[in-house]
């Protein structure tokens, strides 16, 4: 029951970076008016039934433009779109210079405080500089319940705010915190899925399927790559940093997609 519930819910979340590139609001949303082939898709109406399930996750809100029926992402169906994380608001966020450092040497018999600890900090995108040194650019992350605990034993944990002096870089520090080898390897990954939107058929009797089993991937791509993208400020990211690039290709191949089934 979980597991189809799940399924279920992970099939509509493919639609949502369909809409937020090539329908931010739609008119009249039934499958035959706006996306063509679509009905073709497993079954009839099955558009209407996914922008239901949307609507009941607070995903997509209904509303009415000169006596028009529409529907618009919310700001959650935004953020689970672009993967829990806009990455065009990340990166364009202001960077004040300062990086915050979580340092923590824990004892052998509070190995389950340390497990959940660097859990958390894995969760909040900080970097590794070593096992126990670990940054993030912003203050926003700071301060939290799981630091607090140990607010007052700094010889077990303590939280700083640091520049780097001159003859040390901040490049130096995101390269040594952030496997940006590994999260490229996860974007040109989905760069080669991007490309074959192109290549989807625009009849209607096959778009469909071949759609759907497209946006799945697309999906699970582009999340594997993005979860491990700290998306870091523009003045901190790495040369060769493919993130934009992809994010870009992204917008462009979700965009061409309701067009060429509109027709």
């Amino acid at each position: 029951m979980v597991a189809w519930a799940v399924n279920r819910a992970n099939k509509s979340e493919d639609w949502l970076a369909l809409l937020l590139y090539s329908a931010d609001l739609l008119l009249n949303p039934s499958p035959a008016k706006i996306l063509g082939g679509y009905e073709s898709w497993h079954y009839p109406r099955q558009f209407n039934r996914q922008l239901r399930r949307l609507k009941y996750r607070h995903l997509v809100r209904p509303s009415r433009i000169a006596g028009k029926r529409m529907f618009r992402l919310t700001d959650q169906g935004r953020l689970i779109a672009h993967g829990g994380r806009d990455p065009f608001e990340r990166w364009g966020r202001a960077w004040d210079n300062k990086w915050r450092i979580v340092l923590f040497d824990l004892p052998t018999h509070r190995q389950s405080a340390r497990v959940r600890l660097i859990r958390w900090l894995r969760q909040h995108h900080f970097g590794c500089l070593q096992r126990s040194v670990w940054v993030h650019p912003d203050s926003a992350v700071l301060p939290k319940p799981t630091l607090q605990e140990w607010a007052g034993d700094a010889a077990r944990l303590t939280v700083a705010e640091a520049s780097c002096l001159p003859g040390y870089s901040d490049s130096a520090i995101v390269i040594g915190a952030w496997h940006f080898d590994e999260i490229n390897q996860a974007y040109e990954a989905y760069l080669r899925v991007a490309d074959q939107a192109a290549q989807l058929p625009s009849k209607a009797r096959t778009a469909g399927r071949e759609l759907a089993n497209w946006l799945r991937m697309e999906r699970e791509t582009w999340l594997d790559a993005v979860s491990h993208d700290p998306l870091l400020p523009e003045p901190l990211l790495p040369a060769g940093y493919l993130g934009k690039r992809a994010a870009a290709a992204r917008q462009r191949a979700l965009a061409d997609l309701r067009p060429q089934w509109a027709k």
